[in-house]
C-alpha cells in the first residue's frame, strides 16, 4: 500500500514568494515504493541510480552531493548484480 505525504501548511514568511512560488500548499506524492530494493528489477534500480546522480548534480551543499552519489553508485552496483542475475536465472 503506498503512501502520501500529506500536504504541509503553507508558509506564510514571505519566504516562498521570494523563491518564486505563491503561499499555496501543495501536496507533494510520496514517490517512494513499499517494494524492497531486494525486489525491484535491474531497470527500477537503474532509474534509482540515475535519479540520484541528477540530483547530486543540483546539489548545492558538498555533504549532501557526496551522500547523494554515495546513493548513486550503490544503485548502479545493486542494479549491475540484478543484470547478472536476471540474465543467469532468467526463470526466477
Amino acid at each position: 500500500m503506498s503512501q502520501s505525504l500529506s500536504p504541509k501548511p503553507a508558509v506564510s514568511d514571505g519566504t516562498a514568494g521570494a523563491l518564486g512560488c505563491d503561499d499555496t500548499a501543495i501536496a507533494v506524492p510520496d514517490r517512494r515504493n513499499d517494494t524492497p530494493l531486494s525486489q525491484r528489477s535491474a531497470r527500477e534500480l537503474w532509474v534509482r541510480s540515475n535519479e540520484m546522480a541528477q540530483m547530486a548534480k543540483s546539489a548545492t551543499m558538498q555533504e549532501t552531493k557526496v551522500a547523494l552519489e554515495t546513493l548513486a553508485r550503490r544503485f548502479a552496483t545493486l542494479a549491475t548484480q540484478r543484470e547478472l542475475d536476471e540474465i543467469t536465472r532468467p526463470n526466477k
